[in-house]
């Protein structure tokens, strides 16, 4: 298309009144062909008088990006004039800078909106008056103030292709940047940025984590269940049996210590037939299904990110290992099975929360990976012999300590004494409630309350949370009102039920780490413990305390 020559058709000065030109959306997220698009629009009425005006409502899926993320975005195609509104299309927050009597307001739409949205029909209203909106081509030479009118131009159509994905859209945008490598990102976007790069990946892979979905970014064997992701859970009753369950199954053996590390797993493949260790995240991105090499790793983290330094480390000593420890990575089955990782801990010092005052790597057993759906990798843990774990542990010491660090196994626990969950019980916790505090033994809270794991809640502010969440958790701690603090009234009981559950887990939990020891010290000193016990649970399962608030304090980036 001719944007000069369709331009001239349509557009002249007006003498009478200062133009300012907006250009609303969502922008899920701003791509270069909103890039271009906006570029025509500054074109015609000067970049001073060009504005994008965009929200920040966020939903994963379809609309993940903040303001801020949008504007961090934006601001990559070098345009300044960025205004966040609750309404793109009455954006108060910047035509109140100006003056109706002097200021006309032009609105760019698309083609389609035009065809599909009743806002933009610009039919006379009932009463026979004009609508708001009016074509800004017939009304060029005579315009209102903004407080009368808005008009509305058709955005040129500005067509560029995603490889692979088709026409750029946000949709096509969406699936194809969150698997992208820095330089198809380039290629896609017009543009690098390490930071924004990181960030918008992150962005288009989160979602909800279920208790099916363990293994989601951010490790292969970093994400575990809490007791109440456990399916059999339904109630609070339920709750406390899997715990008086747990302390059953310590009583009868050791738990593994849950160590406050960071994950970093690694498998053995054979790249130009060389055999070498790569970092696996369990994700289905391109380098984790290859495996990301030492020299992978700013690519897929991002230049800064601690698993740069992490994950070199690691994979520094276990390749400079591999001729000692050869005879037991054939034992284990990694040899010939590049689908077996490692699931190592990584301490420096003090990793995440806790600070442990040395370096150690803790493998705390093997994972295999499969690709159980076309979209979804999956971990689960297999069994090996203790003895070739232990000797690969022994060999794999001095080459360690080169590094300085050290080399753990899994670290068993010892049941000192019974879980005063009687205790726990009985201590009385406060909920408010209209103004009103009602107070309650735990037991009391727990009889009636329900497991609300996958349940969601808007919040007074509009914000949506899990009823079930460390938001919920801390907020009815603090003593916010359960009923000013959610939208819906209904939903009362729900955050309630939330709170009560996840304060038992916390509670009950902390009581089981009270009563354990381990080599590396009392277990109340660290994250917590790992349970494995098929009669209980299908997937092994933590129990972490009040870590659970704790744990909030991560600084690991």
């Amino acid at each position: 298309m001719n944007l000069g020559g369709w331009l001239a058709s349509i557009i002249t000065e007006d003498s009478n009144k200062r133009i300012i030109a907006i250009y609303p959306g969502r922008f899920q997220p701003f791509g270069n062909h909103h890039a271009k698009t906006f570029s025509w629009l500054q074109n015609q009425f000067g970049a001073d008088n060009t504005f994008i005006a965009t929200g920040d409502k966020t939903q994963k899926g379809k609309s993940p990006f903040s303001f801020a993320d949008k504007k961090a975005i934006i601001s990559k195609y070098g345009i300044k004039n960025v205004i966040q509104t609750k309404q793109p299309y009455t954006p108060t927050e910047l035509l109140s800078r100006f003056d109706p009597a002097t200021t006309a307001v032009v609105f760019m739409v698309g083609q389609k909106d035009m065809d599909d949205d009743p806002r933009f029909s610009m039919k006379p209203k009932k009463s026979g008056d004009p609508s708001y909106f009016q074509p800004y081509a017939s009304n060029k030479n005579n315009l209102q103030g903004y407080d009368k009118h808005g008009y509305l131009i058709v955005a040129p159509h500005v067509s560029l292709n995603v490889p692979g994905f088709g026409e750029m859209s946000g949709t096509s945008l969406r699936n194809a940047l969150k698997n992208s490598s820095p330089d198809t990102f380039k290629k896609i976007m017009g543009w690098y940025d390490p930071t924004t790069y990181t960030m918008i990946k992150k962005k288009l892979t989160e979602r909800k984590m279920r208790f099916k979905d363990l293994i989601i970014e951010g490790g292969a064997g970093g994400h575990m269940a809490h007791p109440f992701d456990i399916s059999s859970v339904k109630n609070g009753k339920d709750l406390v049996k899997v715990f008086v369950q747990a302390a059953s199954y310590l009583e009868k053996g050791p738990a593994s210590v849950k160590i406050d590390g960071v994950n970093a797993s690694i498998r053995l493949v054979n790249i130009d037939g060389r055999r070498q260790f790569v970092m696996d995240r369990g994700s289905s991105k391109p380098l984790d299904v290859k495996g990301v090499t030492k020299a992978d790793l700013e690519a897929r983290f991002g230049a800064g990110h601690g698993m740069i330094v992490t994950g070199g480390k690691v994979l520094d000593i276990f390749n400079d290992a591999i001729p000692d420890i050869t005879t037991q990575l054939k034992a284990l089955g990694l040899w010939n099975n590049p689908n077996i990782l490692f699931n190592i801990e990584y301490v420096a010092g003090s990793t995440n929360v806790l600070s442990y005052n040395k370096n150690f790597l803790a493998i705390h057993g093997l994972l295999e990976i499969e690709q159980v759906t076309p979209k979804r990798r999956a971990t689960k843990e297999i069994t090996y012999s203790k003895k070739s774990m232990q000797d690969l542990l022994n060999n794999l010491a001095p080459t360690a300590n080169e590094y300085g660090f050290e080399v753990l196994g899994s670290v068993p626990t010892t049941l000192d004494k019974a879980p005063d969950f009687a205790g726990e019980l009985a201590k009385k916790y406060s909920i408010t409630v209209n103004g009103k505090k009602v107070s309650k033994s735990l037991s009391q809270w727990l009889a009636n309350a329900k497991n609300e794991r996958d349940t969601t809640v808007k919040l007074a502010d509009g914000k949506s949370v899990g009823a079930q969440s460390k938001q919920v958790l801390l907020a009815l701690s603090q003593g916010a009102d359960a009923a000013t603090m959610v939208a819906n009234p209904d939903d009362v009981e729900k955050v309630i039920n939330g709170f009560v559950i996840y304060l038992a887990t916390m509670e009950l939990g902390n009581a089981v780490l009270e009563a354990l020891s381990s080599p590396l010290g009392p277990v109340k000193d660290h994250e917590g413990i790992v349970i494995r016990d098929p009669k209980i649970s299908r997937e092994p399962f933590k129990i972490t305390g009040r870590f659970i608030v704790k744990g909030l304090e991560s600084q690991f980036r």
